[in-house]
């Protein structure tokens, strides 16, 4: 996250004496921010009262569905530069406490790190932020007992998975990543030594930890979640395609439904838009299995991972099959998938593409490719091409590791973006549905 502006215009509390109950004690403390304009405010910490120490900024927010993020990162240099940054937390863990969340984010501050920040960010204007406290560890001990034997199975499989694996010199990394940490009572090393070990990883740009979905993630599915069905004009309809749902089967098959429902809801012979501009990722299956009315049965792309095994993707009439597989969960009624599968196979097809189209939705746009009849327009992608395994770190986190590399299906690698047959700047949906029409 880059860093905008300073948290002004208030008055920060700095605890002289370090007295509190509890394994942390206040360093700032404030009441309330006013999140108004802005989304983002960062707490300036004192370098002196940090530095070698384990820091934690907290603070209730008012709605757990809106995103939150809190960081506390550390800089060799006293300018905020990126290149600088030390350390930076793991993603903030919001706990839902009767529709508000308490979130928090920990870090220990390194030794030689000259510049301290704490940040807040939150989605949704205007906010308020309540009791936020930046705190630091009253003591430090030696790691929890089973932590180490955690952490050398996670550096094992990753090692074992990462798709730039060879490019690792893993005989120097690995006494790093596992060197004795001392560690307050209440952290858990293991994801924060996972965050450092993936920060070291080439190409480690769509290798991530993610908080782990909670008991919310089987509700109904959220609007903002779900495709959408437009007619543009007679004969020409629109499906705008979001980021599929992170959580378990009930939300990823209404996600399919409701892209089945939309395009076998206009009559045979309708051309399509689909709008991939706003899908974020998610699951690659899923998409492809929303989409699967508008392909016919047949490979559709290939991964290859880090050892130069190749897995092709390939829709059938069971689903959207990985190396011969299927998903461990069904994403679509299989009694119907049959009928489904190619209904629309014949329909001139528009890809609208642009820069958010990540991960997942760059697969499906590769796989929509690999028919006659589609045309791709729009800008280039978001360059996370590649595919993820998710690899459970704790109770809480999540690690999406990249293990394969992308090739469509006629066996040309996807480098970094995918890039549009029809570079167009547009936001006029008028504009694409005139490409439907003789030139």
């Amino acid at each position: 996250m880059r860093i905008h502006q300073a948290l002004a215009g208030l008055a920060l509390a700095t605890c002289a004496a370090l007295a509190a109950a509890g394994e942390w004690t206040d360093l700032v403390a404030v009441p309330a921010i006013e999140l108004t304009t802005e989304r983002f405010k960062r707490i300036d910490l004192d370098i002196d009262q940090v530095r070698g120490r384990w820091v934690r900024i907290s603070a209730d927010v008012g709605d757990a569905r809106v995103r939150s993020v809190f960081t506390v990162q550390a800089f060799s240099g006293t300018d905020l530069r990126i290149e600088e940054r030390l350390v930076f937390t793991p993603p903030s863990r919001c706990t839902p406490v009767l529709g508000t969340a308490r979130c928090s984010a920990a870090v220990q501050i390194p030794a030689a790190a000259r510049r301290a920040i704490a940040t807040i960010y939150y989605e949704r204007l205007p906010a308020t932020v309540t009791d936020i406290r930046v705190e630091v560890a009253r003591r430090q001990l030696a790691e929890p007992a089973g932590s180490r034997a955690r952490l050398i199975e996670l550096v094992d499989r990753i090692q074992q998975s990462y798709w730039r694996s060879s490019e690792v010199d893993w005989a120097a990394l690995r006494p790093v990543i596992l060197a004795p940490m001392e560690i307050p009572l209440d952290i858990d090393p293991v994801p924060l030594r996972v965050k450092a070990l993936v920060e070291r990883l080439p190409g480690n740009s769509h290798t991530h930890l993610r908080p782990t979905p909670g008991a919310d993630a089987v509700a109904p599915l959220a609007t903002a979640n779900k495709p959408l069905c437009q007619t543009i004009r007679p004969g020409i309809a629109r499906l705008v395609l979001p980021a599929t749902p992170l959580s378990p089967d009930l939300r990823q098959e209404d996600y399919v439904a409701a892209a089945h429902d939309c395009l076998l809801g206009e009559p045979r012979g309708t051309r399509w838009i689909v709008d991939l501009r706003g899908h974020g990722g998610g699951n690659s299956d899923t998409t492809i299995a929303a989409l699967a009315p508008l392909l016919p049965a047949g490979k559709l792309l290939t991964w290859i991972d880090g050892r130069g095994e190749q897995k092709p993707v390939v829709l059938t009439s069971r689903g959207v099959e990985t190396g011969g597989e299927l998903p461990p969960a069904p994403r679509f009624d299989p009694a119907s998938f049959p009928q489904v599968l190619g209904a629309r196979s014949d329909a001139p097809v528009v890809v609208w593409l642009g820069k958010r189209c990540a991960s997942a939705c760059e697969a499906a746009a590769v796989a929509l490719d690999s028919r006659a009849g589609v045309r791709t327009v729009g800008e280039p992608t978001a360059g996370l091409a590649t595919a993820n395994a998710l690899i459970k770190v704790s109770a809480e986190w999540d690690l999406a590791l990249t293990v394969a590399r992308m090739r469509d299906a006629r066996g040309v690698a996807i480098e970094d973006r995918v890039q549009p047959r029809l570079p167009l700047s547009t936001t006029a949906v008028e504009d694409i549905a005139a490409l439907f029409e003789p030139q």
